[in-house]
């Protein structure tokens, strides 16, 4: 589960799962990548996240790009299901290459979160996390205008994870 995130003229890939060698497990990577849209070609390490983590959801304003919720990096490189699960939003500028900084935080710690983008707003529906149920119907949103917590602003018809999300 990874959402793209861009700006019309490039595509991101934030962090994630890497891919496991012959002496670790599967673990979590803060690498931000970018390739242009136009052409394809190779993506470039431009930035780190502020901490390795997976399954987060991925935002777009006009002018950055966002990540929120999702599996942080345990003390050792093993995977658990119940977490630690973030509760960061995250993000880094269009304009210049560069690291994530953290602006924020999400009311459901959790992962697996489907990220969605308005105008104005970056939106993050459903996920994984703690308390019961661990599967969740929330929807939460924060502005792009200014940075800030999210804020509970409605429910799904029903717990979601790993969805997909859209942009307006």
């Amino acid at each position: 589960h990874q959402e793209m995130i861009g700006n019309r003229t490039y595509i991101y890939r934030a962090a994630g799962f890497q891919t496991p060698g012959a002496s670790y497990p599967q673990y979590q990577m803060n690498v931000i990548d970018k390739y242009p849209e136009a052409s394809g070609g190779t993506a470039s390490d431009v930035g780190d996240t502020t901490l390795p983590i997976a399954q987060h959801a991925g935002h777009s304003s006009e002018t950055h790009a966002y990540i929120s919720g999702g599996y942080e990096n345990a003390p050792t490189p093993t995977f658990s299901p119940n977490g630690p699960f973030s509760n960061k939003v995250q993000k880094w500028p269009f304009a210049s290459d560069g690291n994530a900084t953290d602006v924020g935080d999400i009311t459901n710690r959790g992962s697996g979160g489907t990220g969605q983008s308005s105008t104005a707003s970056g939106y993050i529906a459903g996920g994984y996390g703690y308390g019961s149920p661990n599967y969740k119907n929330i929807i939460e949103k924060y502005s792009f205008l200014s940075d800030g917590n999210a804020t509970d602003v409605g429910d799904l018809t029903a717990a979601r994870y790993a969805g997909a999300g859209q942009q307006v």
